[in-house]
Parts: structure tokens; sequence; C-alpha cells
């Protein structure tokens, strides 16, 4: 895929028009850059690398970075209608609205665990300004689990990557879920009495075993945020800790 200085100049000016005494200056970046690629594209181009083409895509605007790093072509409409939210609302607005949007199949259908997975992602993408790995890798999965009553409510499950989207937009994630769960109809997540004292107790051995938190909680808070969540909040194994290699986890609350 080629990259042409006056092709990028059209949409940049249609996008996100600049004040006319900066005309020059931009334009001399775009050609900066249409001949920076072209080298690459030449490189690439003899065989000595894994691909024989330039893999960096491309973008103008935060709709596009969103939509490359996702891949969301498949879904008609979508990036328009996230570039529409940004220009008419807040961030955090366009965020929820996308995700609520993509999960309500406005987009396209899919199977509900399918569509929360995509509207969270996306919504998360929308909040790192679509920079960081946070909305791959650092969120492993959404999924939809069932409570002891047999309600359905949402679970995330998150990585070591997710610390690259900082803590406000890592906790804002929950929230982006959390509503948009609401919207298929999902209830909250009900935690039992063993899953909350594991979850403090666990809390404890990492603050042992690996190194404290800047914030010392109490287990009656980490017990109160427990059992209050709408979401539940799970993850991958991070630190073997609290057990030697072939032996079972050590412990109370199993």
């Amino acid at each position: 895929m080629s990259f042409s200085a006056d092709t990028a100049w059209s949409r940049v000016r249609k996008l996100a028009p600049f004040p006319a005494r900066l005309d020059s200056y931009y334009k001399g970046i775009l050609g900066q850059y249409e001949g920076a690629y072209l080298t690459a594209s030449k490189a690439r181009s003899m065989g000595f690398d894994p691909v024989d083409n330039v893999e960096c895509k491309t973008v103008f605007d935060l709709a596009d970075r969103v939509n490359q790093m996702l891949r969301l072509d498949q879904f008609e409409g979508l990036v328009d209608r996230l570039r529409e939210l940004l220009h008419s609302t807040s961030k955090e607005r366009a965020a929820l609205g996308i995700a609520q949007e993509i999960a309500l199949g406005k987009f396209g259908a899919l199977e509900k665990h399918e569509a929360l997975s995509y509207g969270v992602r996306a919504g998360l993408a929308v909040m790192t300004d679509g920079v960081t790995v946070a909305p791959l890798e650092g969120i492993s999965g959404v999924t939809i689990k069932e409570n002891d009553d047999n309600s359905d409510y949402v679970s995330v499950s998150y990585a070591g990557p997710m610390r690259s989207a900082g803590g406000t937009e890592a906790a804002f994630s929950l929230v982006i879920a959390d509503i948009t769960g609401k919207k298929l109809g999902l209830s909250n997540y009900r935690a039992r009495k063993d899953e909350v004292d594991r979850f403090a107790e666990e809390l404890r051995i990492y603050e042992r075993d690996v190194g404290n938190f800047q914030y010392k909680v109490t287990d009656d808070d980490i017990r109160h945020t427990i059992y209050n969540l709408p979401v539940e909040i799970d993850g991958i194994e991070t630190d073997p800790i609290g057990r030697r290699p072939q032996e079972p986890e050590k412990g109370g609350h199993r």
C-alpha cells in the first residue's frame, strides 16, 4: 500500500482542518513522511525482512486509530459514527456510546459475548486514544458467566499490558463493561463469600511475596468493594506465588 502526501493532505483538510497559516508546515511534514515511507518500501522490497511491505498503517484521527487497532472494517459505518460522537460529545461519552451501539448490533449482528467484547475493547481504545496495547492485550477476555441464581453477568479478565492504559482508563473499562452489559440485559455480578475471602487472601499473599501497593487497603474495604462490584474482575496468573512448583496452592480459601 503506497502513501501519497497529496492524498493525505486532502484527507487531513477534511477531517481536521488547520489554520491556513499552518498549511505549508503540515504539507512539509506529510512530504517528509512520504519520503520516509518510500524509502521503507524500497528497503522491504529487497526481501531481507519477514514481510515485503511496510506494516505500519497510516491514520489521521482517533477514529482511524481505533479502527485500525481493532480491525473494525467489518462494521459498516462504525468509523464515521465514532468520528461523529467524538466531535459532538466528550471522549468518555463517545467511548460509552460506541460500545453500546456495537453491542446492540447497530453495525452488524454478533453473538452476545462477541458484541460485549468488541464493545468494551472499542470503548477502552477510545479512552486510551488508540495508542496503547491495553484494548488488545490488556484485556485477555470478556465473557458472560452465570450467578448462583442463574442470572447472567459480565466478567472481564485482565492481563499485565492493562498497565499501559493508566489507572483511570483501566477502571473506566469496568464502567464500559457494566453499562454495555446492562444494555444487553445482563445482571450484576453477585460474588459468593468464598470468592470475596479468596480475593482478600490472595491480595495479602501478593503483598507479602511480591511487593506492597502504594495504598494500603483494609480487608473490610476489599470485601465491601467486591461484594458491590457489578462486573467480575478476573485475570490471568502473573506470579507463581503462595506455592512451590508441583505443590498445591496454600491458603485457607479455595
